[in-house]
């Protein structure tokens, strides 16, 4: 059996010798070798071949069949191919085809392995042919089963979110694979983010009742249950110690060689010091070990990990703004980003922050002397030079580690060839490479792209004879050396390529290739297909999120050496360009934030926020008024919910701000995007101001949507405020308005309606719109509509003594409105089933709910008290009534040690006899 030949089915189809790759037309031949290289080594019958390549065969097929074979056989491929009349067979070991190498390995149960040889979906280029559409099902059937197994085993390891990136698009695809649902819901629960795992299988359940009123099994309904309860058995740690929450800390894409003696002293450090700085040049690869060693972090030390990229604020730009906005906090001050991580241990990562050392320096400083559980981790160039921080040198790969630089050399170098693996002659030469380079990752990777058309031997001289490295790197000056690299890669691109680049490093942040196919419009190839060619040859980095979808950026080392050779009026046209696209892209997004599809909106804004920024300020300063307000009102309920609601307020305010005339359809989107934020800030004044304005333009621009949300909006302010009849007459209004328009709207407008009807003191009938309110939200995924119906029924069920009621409900609304990401708003609504406590006999329990909405609330500027006035002290007074001082002030301090999701469980068994 021939061992020479090698079968890739996984990803686009190839097939090689040892030597080279051989060409094989693509269409029907390539189809023939693939259903023969399923079958390796085996004989195959001419009929069973027939089936397998045509749906409905051809008059002659056996002919058109043999001609196809003679012309394989005519070349590299005549030594394996036989076969006649009989069947034919492909004489190849099958260990040689990466699929049934798979098989092979999954049958053996080594899973990780197996999961390791999944490169891409199998057969992707032959999805057409009648044998592949059977082949892929099996295929994915099993490596269904190794995620399932594997997925268990990393939990135990604590590594759940390289499953959890694993599964997310399988999931997507298939909702109704059971096995699939439930590993990704393990996986999420086990990495803490319960309300994740919750949202997974509730999509499940919709996707099941949709497809033919199927309900969960008893193993999901078991399963669900026991994230609800955060049971300590679903994940590898005892119940008393807790799983790390990571925000906005990427998951690696590849393997990180030589690194374990850095790895331990940052452990060793990061148990000692409070503030701990990795220093090295640029590409030593410091980001990459402030990830590693944040994902490797045991259990005990951080409760919280966030990554803040600092590469994407301008030099001597606002540091507190980005930061702010990547933790969620109120308003871009030292005060609330202590608050939002306050009495919690949590490690706050600043990546690249040589280019804002001061400012960065005066974040430390603040920060640490306000949170005392709080420990950061700085990637910069130089040290930040404050007291008590601990520097950690970073080095390329030389000295005793020279050998994980030639492995990581092979690696990248195997990936930028297809998988094929370099001679074991060539070590001594890579060796020599890896000197030259000094041993920088970064260096490596980009040379190691280049070995797609050049072998190592001529890399290697290409390098050494070099101009740029000869001329330009000075000895123990390693940034120099990725410089001249830098450069060097850059030279051996194509004319097209390298404008592409240029173009890419206008980008602030991440980008998608929709964005660069929109924008970017350099050379004459297809600038998408360019910037995918440049990730190839690791000029492009790519990021996957937790999510698992993709998108690109440019490393800042990159971005400094490229951005000077734009040219001033194509960047100014660029800038045009990116602005529109963006106003388009909120444009597309914005609607589904009251949707089933909020989760992946908010996801996609939060990914693409530097550039959304980027845009909104480029049309603000441009005076273009339409295209500011598409970009901020369309971002309102964005900001809203993440609760950025002092900043979000401003960027609308000054949109508005800006002469000229606009669509009054326009206006009156942002004016109803700023009224919650100006109401839930506080000025309810203001915001009912906005909401006049605002029903103005509507009506000028005959936007009947806009209409109809504004007049609502009016009706629940005059009737928490004493207007009630006039509130129903409004509502009315606002119903014709939205008759026939969607579902979320008329969700809106039930709300409204059922707050107006409890404030007329019609309590039955302000149900009855509730429930047909929390309908339609929850039938169009509007979580905000679903969660305030559900706060409104609750104040009512308790007024009226309905408490058993109430609590389950409120929870409900609680749950869904954490799953949506409004935080605040789930603690509103805890906070009201711990006021019902007092009814159903569960004092204590009630106090403690209070604790931790007050703890958690403080991260979020969410004060209950402040927010809801009387009504909540009165909560809060018949709760202590029913306990002596110590026992209320016990209770509540059990309480302050609680997470959301603990939180959750406890108010959820409130009305549970004891």
């Amino acid at each position: 059996m021939n061992s020479r030949f090698h079968v890739n089915a996984f990803g686009s189809f190839a097939v090689r010798s040892e030597s080279d790759i051989i060409d094989v037309s693509a269409g029907i031949a390539s189809a023939i070798i693939a259903r023969l290289a399923l079958s390796a080594g085996q004989t195959l019958t001419t009929e069973r071949l027939i089936a397998s390549l045509w749906e409905t065969p051809p008059t002659n097929a056996s002919g058109s069949l043999r001609v196809y074979v003679s012309r394989l056989r005519s070349g590299p491929l005549g030594e394996v191919l036989q076969g006649g009349r009989g069947g034919y067979t492909l004489d190849i070991d099958p260990a040689n085809v990466d699929v049934l190498h798979f098989e092979a390995l999954i049958e053996s149960e080594r899973y990780e392995e197996a999961l390791s040889v999944w490169t891409a979906d199998p057969f992707e280029a032959l999805g057409a042919f009648p044998f592949v559409k059977g082949a892929r099902t099996a295929l994915e059937e099993r490596r269904a089963l190794a995620l399932e197994r594997v997925t268990r085993v990393r939990i135990q390891r604590g590594e759940a979110a390289a499953s959890i990136v694993e599964l997310t698009p399988l999931v997507a695809r298939d909702p109704l694979h059971e096995g699939l649902v439930a590993s990704l819901a393990l996986a999420y629960a086990s990495d803490g983010r319960v309300t994740e795992a919750l949202a997974v299988m509730d999509r499940s359940r919709t996707a099941l009742l949709e497809s033919g009123g199927l309900d969960p099994s008893a193993r999901m309904d078991a399963l669900r249950q026991s994230i609800l309860r955060q049971d300590p058995a679903l994940g590898a740690s005892s119940s008393t110690e807790k799983h790390v929450e990571r925000h906005a800390i990427p998951v690696p894409l590849t393997q990180l060689f030589g690194r374990d003696d850095e790895l331990r002293r940052i452990e060793e450090a990061r148990s000692a010091h409070r503030l701990v700085s990795l220093v090295g040049p640029g590409g030593v690869g410091k980001t990459r070990l402030a990830i590693e060693s944040a994902r490797r972090s045991t259990r005990t030390i951080d409760t919280e990990q966030w990554m803040v990229d600092l590469s994407t604020v301008a030099a001597g730009g606002d540091v507190l703004a980005t930061t702010a906005d990547t933790l969620g906090a109120v308003s871009p001050s030292l005060e609330s980003i202590a608050a939002r991580i306050e009495g919690r241990a949590t490690l706050l990562i600043l990546d690249n922050a040589e280019h804002v050392i001061s400012t960065t320096r005066a974040l430390v400083r603040g920060l640490l002397a306000r949170c005392d559980g709080l420990a950061v981790l700085v990637t910069s160039r130089e040290p930040l030079g404050i007291a008590g921080e601990f520097i950690i040198r970073v080095h390329g790969l030389i000295g005793e580690s020279s050998e994980r630089a030639v492995e990581l050399f092979r690696e990248r170098s195997a990936a930028a060839r297809g998988g094929a693996e370099g001679s074991a002659d060539e070590t001594a030469t890579i060796r020599r490479l890896c000197r030259l380079l000094d041993g920088l990752p970064l260096a490596l990777e980009l040379a190691a792209a280049r070995t797609d058309v050049l072998s190592v031997k001529e890399l290697t001289s290409a390098l050494e004879r070099g101009e740029h490295l000869a001329g330009d790197a000075r000895a123990g000056e390693r940034h120099a050396t990725l410089e001249s690299t830098i450069r060097w890669s850059t030279d051996n691109l194509e004319p097209d390529e390298f404008a592409v680049l240029v173009e890419l490093s206008s980008f602030a942040g991440l980008f998608t290739l929709d964005a660069v196919e929109s924008i970017c419009t350099a050379g004459e190839r297809s600038a998408r297909d360019l910037t995918l060619a440049l990730a190839r040859k690791s000029l492009v980095a790519v990021d996957e999120t937790e999510g698992g979808q993709r998108r690109y950026r440019l490393l800042e080392s990159m971005r400094a050496f490229v951005r000077p050779r734009r040219d001033t009026e194509a960047t100014a046209a660029w800038y045009v360009r990116h602005t529109a696209y963006f106003a388009d892209l909120v444009d597309r997004v914005a609607p589904t934030i009251r949707t089933h599809d909020a989760q992946a909106a908010h996801a996609t804004l939060d990914a693409l926020a530097a550039d959304l920024h980027l845009a909104t300020e480029h049309a603000i300063d441009a005076g273009q008024r339409d295209l500011a307000l598409r970009l901020s009102g369309g971002q309102a309920w964005h900001w809203f919910k993440r609760g950025w609601l002092v900043e979000g307020r401003a960027v609308i305010d000054r949109a508005l701000a800006i002469p000229g005339e606009s669509d009054p359809s326009i206006e009156a989107r942002a004016l109803l995007g700023i009224v919650n934020l100006a109401y839930q800030s506080g000025d309810a004044e203001s915001a009912f101001e906005y909401v006049r304005i605002g029903l103005e333009r509507a009506t000028a621009g005959g936007d009947t949507l806009a209409t109809a949300s504004l007049l609502a909006y009016i009706a629940y302010g005059k009737s928490l405020f004493g207007e009630p009849d006039e509130a129903e007459s409004l509502i009315d209004q606002a119903t014709a308005y939205a008759a026939g328009g969607p579902s979320w709207l008329r969700a809106e407008i039930l709300m409204s309606r059922g707050q107006t009807l409890r404030a007329l003191g019609r309590p039955s009938e302000a149900l009855d719109s509730l429930a047909e309110a929390r309908q339609l939200a929850e039938k169009s995924g509007h979580a905000w509509a679903l969660s305030s119906s559900e706060y409104v029924a609750g104040k009512i069920l308790i007024e009226v003594r309905r408490s058993r009621e109430a609590i389950p409900l409120l929870v409900r609304g609680a749950q869904t409105a954490a799953i949506g990401g409004d935080i605040p708003g789930a603690l509103a609504l805890l906070h009201l089933a711990g006021g019902a406590s007092a009814f159903v006999e569960r004092h204590a329990d009630g106090a403690a709910v209070f604790g931790a909405v007050d703890t958690i609330g403080r991260r979020y500027s969410y004060n209950p008290v402040v927010a809801e006035g009387a009504d909540a002290q009165v909560h809060r007074d018949r709760v202590a009534s029913g306990l002596l001082p110590r026992d209320y002030s016990a209770a509540y301090e059990r309480g302050t040690e609680l997470s959301l999701g603990e939180l959750i469980s406890l108010s959820s068994g409130l009305t549970r006899s004891r």
